[in-house]
C-alpha cells in the first residue's frame, strides 16, 4: 500500500501531516482485504486570503477508483470529513459487491 500526503501551495506542517496519516489509517483499514496495488493521495490545498481550503482524497485499487473533494474553512476537519465519506463509500461498494453475490 502506498500512502502520500501532498502539499500542495503551501509548506508542510508536521502536525497537519500527522494528522493526515491518521485519518488515512482508517482507510487503510477498510482496504486491509483488497488487492495490491493499492494508493492513497491526499492533496492538501490553502485557500487564498477569505476562501476556503480543499482537500482531495484519491482512492486507486483494482476495485476502487474514488476522488473525494472536499472545501471548507478548516483543513483538520476536510481531512476528517474526505476520509469519513472515503470510508462510507468504499464499504457501500463492498456492500453492493456482497449482495450482488448472493443473488447468484
Amino acid at each position: 500500500m502506498r500512502k502520500r500526503v501532498t502539499f500542495r501551495h503551501m509548506e508542510s506542517e508536521p502536525d497537519l501531516e500527522s494528522h493526515a496519516y491518521s485519518a488515512l489509517d482508517k482507510i487503510e483499514q477498510a482496504l486491509n482485504h483488497e488487492r495490491s496495488p493499492i494508493n492513497l493521495d491526499l492533496v492538501l490545498s490553502p485557500g487564498r486570503p477569505h476562501a476556503h481550503h480543499s482537500v482531495e482524497l484519491l482512492i486507486k485499487t483494482p476495485n476502487h477508483d474514488l476522488v473525494i473533494k472536499e472545501e471548507g474553512p478548516h483543513m483538520y476537519q476536510l481531512i476528517d470529513k474526505a476520509c469519513d465519506v472515503a470510508y462510507r463509500k468504499i464499504h457501500e461498494q463492498k456492500d453492493k459487491v456482497i449482495s450482488q453475490q448472493r443473488r447468484q
